[in-house]
């Protein structure tokens, strides 16, 4: 689809073998590269799957995250592993100007970009929510725990001893319902989302400096 491309670099004539072996190149890097985008949606569906089950959060986790860093952390590093495949784009964009076959060009790299930010975005989305879902229970359990011992610790009829222990237990609520309040649920970080960006955003800027600058001067 981008012969003239191709011949535009030498490749005519006696040098025209050496179209054919960029076609054989070109075939064995797609069936090297092709399985792709089987991780990011092998990913979305392992999510989609994953909280169809209830999910539950522990504010006192040692990731700091509720216990569900793994679940980030694979959407992640698949994203940006995927994502890497976007430093061919100033290729394709080469091959487009050059005479190639645009439409097919650029649909292709629209279903790249798509898929990149649709398999860090979805898994963020669709895991806070429950996350969220379950947090908030948690918290009007806790809520409504809280009033009702406050209740009872106004009863004139009890003890020293039975308010003490009634007002310790309103402690632990608190201390229970700060920590809920307070977790953090899923690894969005902005240093995530400055990667995953620039993966996308840097191989458009060295194809804009390498092929349309020149021109512009």
């Amino acid at each position: 689809m981008s012969e003239p491309a191709l011949k535009a670099q030498g490749m005519t004539g006696t040098g025209s073998i050496f179209i054919w072996t960029t076609y054989a190149y070109a075939i064995y890097i797609g069936s090297i590269l092709s399985h792709g985008y089987v991780g990011p949606i092998t990913t979305i569906l392992l999510i989609r799957e994953l909280t169809e089950y209830e999910l539950e959060i522990d504010p006192l986790h040692p990731d700091n995250l509720g216990g569900l860093s793994n679940v980030g952390y694979v959407s992640i590093r698949t994203t940006l592993l995927f994502s890497t495949a976007s430093l061919f784009l100033p290729l394709l964009f080469y091959f487009s100007s050059a005479g190639g076959v645009s439409e097919i060009i650029f649909a292709g790299a629209g279903i790249l970009i798509l898929t990149i930010f649709a398999s860090f975005i979805y898994p963020t989305a669709i895991v806070n929510r429950r996350a969220q879902e379950y947090r908030d229970a948690v918290l009007e359990e806790l809520r409504e725990e809280y009033h009702q011992i406050e209740e009872a610790t106004n009863d004139p009829d009890q003890d020293e001893l039975s308010e003490l222990n009634k007002r310790l237990e309103l402690e632990r609520v608190q201390r229970n319902y700060d920590n809920y309040n307070s977790v953090s649920l899923y690894p969005l970080q902005v240093n995530i989302l400055f990667q995953l960006v620039g993966s996308v955003i840097l191989p458009l800027i060295f194809m804009f400096i390498e092929f349309y600058l020149p021109n512009l001067i």
